[in-house]
């Protein structure tokens, strides 16, 4: 993309010095994106798919531009020699506005990757003198904003004048104005501000798609999913009808009426809504497509057993990390373990195994992950570490399970104690009772013998 971050002070140099191409523009500007030039190789590689590609570039004049301060260092764009060198296509008749092409123009300052095809679609017949008309295909992604425009654009004729030389692109078929380009004309748009989407099962969500270029009154809408080589529509619209095949989508017909758009929503997401969507709209004279993907995300549940854990001598200890009700299917489990006052790192666990993935009733899954270990008298205190790691978390999921001195230990020797002191307490008031028995004087005679 050709940056329009030129600072404004060089700008205001350059213009007071009459550089050539750079007057001010107040309420539009000039956006020049590099694009690629998409053309099917033809013969065999066609029917398998094959394409080759050409640099190339998309000049948009004069795009007006809403809500910025910074008009006054806005410039129009100059074709370079070295621009010559690939096709140049110059867009420089459209009543058509471009949505938030405010984006477009600033991209590339604020270091967004803007994506640029372009391909030939049709040719019109000739009508007359002339070269017959040229229709091509262009599409735009903004990395990061969720903006995405599919374009329709329509050769337009070159003044012949006496005195130039006639230029005529013997590839592409088209006449080339005097500087070296292919004029064209927008003449329909299909646009979509969520290119792509991420949601969790049971929400809901609006797939964002709008039109320009053709009355709203002969629009008709058909909205596909597309997934895994397989596709139904989920939505129509004709004659200002709506119908869902899918339960639970609606579109606002007062919307595309007044706005030109044709967003559906879709309610109590499952994980067969996951997929991309295309947004197919045909006008009068023109028609165009855009897609937006939604991802469903669920982020997993982590438990792990036992949830309290003492040593024993001599025993080997199983501990299970459960992890539940995540989708996408892909989860990465580690086991550490961490000693007791030491700073180093989590040490790996070795010996871990897995059970196979278990997929729910909803689309979910679950798997468990086991590792063995067989602690000595030094490792108490020491902290066993299950982390997970899945596309819906930012940072992996870590539960932990101490181990601690054993129960029996720990209440044993009070009760012990506890116990001696007991006994020697019977012991003591046995021995009291026995030598008091002994002590008692003889009793009285009967006064006999």
């Amino acid at each position: 993309m050709k940056s329009h971050c030129l600072d404004l002070p060089l700008q205001l140099v350059l213009l007071l010095f009459g550089v050539p191409g750079l007057a001010a523009v107040n309420d539009a500007a000039d956006v020049v994106l590099d694009c690629w030039y998409i053309e099917s190789t033809g013969g065999f590689q066609a029917i398998s798919g094959g394409f080759s590609r050409e640099k190339a570039l998309l000049i948009l004049r004069k795009v007006p531009i809403q809500g910025s301060e910074e008009s006054e260092s806005w410039t129009d764009y100059d074709v370079r020699e070295e621009d010559r060198e690939h096709p140049i296509f110059e867009v420089i008749a459209s009543e058509i506005a471009i949505p938030d092409a405010e984006i477009l123009l600033h991209a590339d300052c604020e270091g967004r990757e803007v994506t640029c095809e372009i391909s030939s679609f049709e040719t019109a017949p000739a009508t007359g003198e002339g070269s017959p008309s040229v229709t091509f295909l262009g599409g735009l992604r903004v990395v990061g904003s969720g903006l995405g425009i599919a374009m329709l654009f329509s050769t337009i004729p070159v003044d012949q004048e006496e005195d130039r030389v006639w230029n005529f692109n013997e590839k592409l078929h088209v006449e080339l104005s005097p500087t070296g380009t292919i004029p064209l004309s927008l003449q329909f748009l299909v646009y979509t501000r969520t290119a792509a989407i991420q949601r969790s099962l049971g929400s809901s969500v609006s797939l964002d798609c709008g039109f320009r270029g053709t009355e709203a009154s002969k629009v008709s809408v058909e909205w596909r999913l597309q997934h895994k080589g397989a596709g139904r529509t989920i939505y129509t619209l004709s004659e200002g009808r709506g119908e869902a095949e899918r339960e639970g989508t609606a579109m606002d017909l007062d919307m595309v009426t007044t706005h030109g758009n044709v967003s559906v929503i879709l309610q109590q997401l499952t994980v067969q809504d996951e997929g991309t969507y295309i947004c197919m709209v045909q006008g009068d004279t023109a028609h165009g497509q855009h897609t937006v993907q939604l991802d469903i995300m669920e982020p997993p549940l982590v438990f792990i057993s036992p949830s309290v854990l003492y040593f024993r001598e001599g025993t080997r200890e199983s501990l299970t990390c459960e992890i539940s009700r995540y989708y996408p299917l892909d989860v990465t489990v580690k086991w550490f373990v961490q000693s007791e006052g030491e700073d180093q790192d989590p040490q790996p666990l070795a010996g871990v195994s897995f059970s196979s993935h278990r997929r729910n009733k909803d689309g979910t899954y679950n798997i468990s992950s086991q590792v063995s270990v067989e602690p000595s008298p030094q490792d108490v205190g020491a902290v066993y570490i299950c982390e997970v790691s899945h596309v819906t978390l930012e940072e992996p999921t870590r539960v932990s399970v101490q181990l601690q001195t054993p129960a029996g230990l720990e209440e044993g020797v009070p009760f012990a104690t506890s116990g001696v002191v007991i006994s020697s307490i019977l012991f003591v008031l046995a021995l009291v009772h026995f030598c008091w028995r002994n002590s008692e004087p003889p009793g009285p005679t009967d006064g006999t013998g």
